[in-house]
């Protein structure tokens, strides 16, 4: 295979994870302001859950808080691992142009 269709040939894969790249952190800005709303409205209606993030010494929950503080901690680990994972995808995103920049790949 000569240089130039290995060159289009890579262009072509990159262009399609980038696409793939672009349509991701659409969806993660999304996934992550639907969590942050989520995690702010639950300590907006329940105190006992904001004193413990808090820090307090002592903070006794009912059934009902317990099961809110497990629908915060569900939604902030969705909103830190949907944040890993934008962080890796605009690695490689920037890994690329790097290349690009470098001229280890050319157009």
């Amino acid at each position: 295979m000569s240089r130039k269709k290995m060159n289009e040939a890579l262009i072509q894969r990159m262009n399609e994870r980038l696409e793939s790249l672009q349509a991701f952190v659409d969806d993660w800005n999304e996934m992550y302001q639907e969590c942050c709303e989520t995690m702010a409205h639950i300590c907006d209606h329940n105190p006992a859950i904001k004193a413990l993030l808090e820090d307090y010494d002592e903070v006794k929950l009912t059934t009902i808080e317990h099961h809110q503080f497990k629908r915060y901690l569900s939604a902030r680990s969705l909103a830190e691992t949907s944040q890993h994972l934008a962080d890796y995808r605009r690695g490689y995103a920037d890994c690329l142009s790097f290349l690009l920049m470098l001229g280890f790949i050319k157009l």
